[in-house]
C-alpha cells in the first residue's frame, strides 16, 4: 500500500512538473494576441452607455490607457475587473487635468451583441457607488475583443502620445498595482510615486 501511494505521488509531481515546463503560469499572463509592443494602436470607434461614440482618432497626440473589463457572470470572491478599474480611475483622478491622461474602460458584455440589464444596472451601480468618471464604452459585437486579440479580463494597455503600444498587461498579477503605476508614472514623465495617490478599496462603500 505504501509504495502504491509512493508512486501515485510520484506521478502526480511529474505531471505537475511537465505541465510546469509545458504550460508555464507565467504564459497565461502575457500580453494581447493580437497586439505587440512598439506597434501603432489599431484603429477603432466605440461607443458608450448613452450611443456617445469615441473613436481612436481622439487619442492623438496624448498617452492613453485602454482597460477591458466586464462585471462577472457569477458571485466572486475578488472581482479583479473591479480592482484594476478602481485603481486605474484613482490614477486617472490624478492626472488626466495634469498630464492630459484620457484612460477608456472597454467593457466586454457576456453575450457577443448585446448588453444585458443585469449588466447595465450594475454598471450603472458601480458608476454610483464609487463615483466613476472614466468613460465606460461597450463593446458590442466583441469588435475590439477580436480586433486588440484580448486574452482575458481585465487586460490593459498603454499608449503614447504618438500612438506607439508602450505596455501591456493581461489578466491581474499579484503586482498588478505597481507594474500599473511604473508604467503609466513612466510614461506620464513622472519620476516619483504621489504622496497623494492612495489605493482605492473596492470593499469600501460610498459614504451617501
Amino acid at each position: 500500500m505504501k509504495l502504491i501511494k509512493f508512486a501515485c505521488g510520484l506521478l502526480l509531481v511529474t505531471t505537475f512538473t511537465l505541465s510546469a515546463l509545458i504550460y508555464p503560469v507565467s504564459s497565461l499572463a502575457t500580453d494581447f494576441r493580437r497586439i505587440e509592443i512598439d506597434q501603432p494602436l489599431p484603429s477603432f470607434t466605440i461607443k458608450d452607455l448613452k450611443n456617445k461614440s469615441y473613436s481612436s482618432a481622439d487619442l492623438a497626440g496624448h498617452n492613453t490607457l485602454l482597460l477591458f473589463w466586464k462585471v462577472p457572470e457569477v458571485q466572486m470572491n475578488r472581482d479583479y475587473s473591479l480592482e484594476e478599474l478602481l485603481m486605474v480611475q484613482n490614477m486617472y483622478t490624478w492626472y488626466a487635468e495634469e498630464k492630459g491622461f484620457i484612460v477608456y474602460a472597454v467593457y466586454i458584455p457576456w453575450n457577443d451583441d448585446m448588453l444585458t440589464n443585469s449588466e447595465t444596472d450594475a454598471i450603472l451601480a458601480l458608476k454610483a457607488k464609487y463615483d466613476l468618471t472614466i468613460p465606460i464604452l461597450v463593446d458590442r459585437n466583441l469588435t475590439l475583443f477580436n480586433q486588440f486579440g484580448v486574452k482575458a479580463t481585465p487586460c490593459t494597455l498603454l499608449a503614447n502620445q504618438a500612438g506607439e503600444i508602450v505596455f501591456n498587461m493581461s489578466s491581474y498579477p499579484w503586482s498588478a498595482e505597481k507594474k500599473l503605476k511604473k508604467a503609466i508614472e513612466e510614461l506620464l514623465g513622472v519620476k516619483t510615486a504621489r504622496a497623494k495617490y492612495a489605493k482605492v478599496n473596492p470593499e469600501k462603500e460610498k459614504t451617501v
